[in-house]
């Protein structure tokens, strides 16, 4: 009986660690290419946040010049608790996890972002929207990479001025 026990425990570590692996190469594949953003009228010197229907914020976006779009977690708190917990310390933890750092593309009035989800059989995804203004944007498909998964969104995100943003190059 405490060999049985000794053997599923030695199973579980084993997958443990070969799942680990497996979302380690999996954060660090990118398949938006990364390059400068040349729509200059939208906004980057903040965040973008969508809200659940009640309000809370289930997704935040950091879009940079450069390409880099970094994704911070949702947040069942107000704005402003949100953001004191980027500078308390959620900002290291966000710097350092690869799958929160994607690229994105923006051409004419469509957005691409890549999204990493660490839970799915194949975690890279394109999420596809349209941009509204300088300050928000409504993603409207989500769809894995593979195209095994799809499905339709209507997420609308608006601006709101934040500095200091994490550095996009870490």
């Amino acid at each position: 009986m405490v060999v049985d026990s000794r053997k599923k425990l030695m199973l579980l570590i084993w997958i443990l660690s070969f799942s680990c692996k497996i979302l380690e190469k999996s954060a660090n594949i990118r398949y938006l290419e990364e390059r400068i953003c040349e729509n200059q009228s939208f906004r980057k010197d903040g965040y973008y946040f969508c809200t659940d229907n009640t309000g809370k914020i289930k997704c935040r976006y950091f879009f940079y010049n450069n390409g880099k779009l970094l994704y911070a977690f949702a947040c069942d708190k107000d704005l402003i608790k949100c953001e004191n917990d980027f500078l308390n310390s959620n900002f290291r933890v966000l710097q350092k996890n690869n799958i929160n750092w994607t690229n994105y593309i923006i051409k004419s009035d469509t957005i691409i972002l890549e999204r990493i989800y660490p839970w799915r059989n194949y975690p890279h995804n394109f999420i596809y929207g349209k941009l509204i203004s300088d300050t928000s944007f409504v993603l409207n498909k989500i769809e894995e990479v593979n195209g095994e998964y799809k499905d339709s969104l209507n997420d609308t995100f608006h601006f709101t001025h934040y500095l200091p943003k994490p550095d996009s190059l870490k």
